[in-house]
């Protein structure tokens, strides 16, 4: 209760109508977002094929991305490059 009497206290001194300014960082060139890439969760089901298909790639470039080999094993929840 000590503590609610205070920290009305210490707000009673400002004014409904006081507004804060907040100043935001603009939005990341589209550049720095090719950079960092597109990464994926890989979901139950999901395969190289059906993920390719979904970024308009495939197999093989998918493979080259995640330094994969033909004989890789994908897991639900991993996460994979695919761009």
């Amino acid at each position: 209760l000590k503590r609610m009497e205070t920290i009305e206290k210490s707000i009673s001194g400002f004014k409904k109508e006081s507004v804060a300014t907040v100043k935001s960082k603009p939005a990341a060139p589209a550049k720095e977002a090719i950079k960092k890439g597109l990464f994926h969760t890989i979901k139950k089901g999901e395969t190289l094929y059906s993920i390719s298909k979904k970024y308009n790639t495939d197999v093989e470039t998918l493979r080259k991305l995640n330094k994969l080999s033909v004989n890789a094993t994908i897991f639900k929840g991993n996460k994979i490059f695919v761009r």
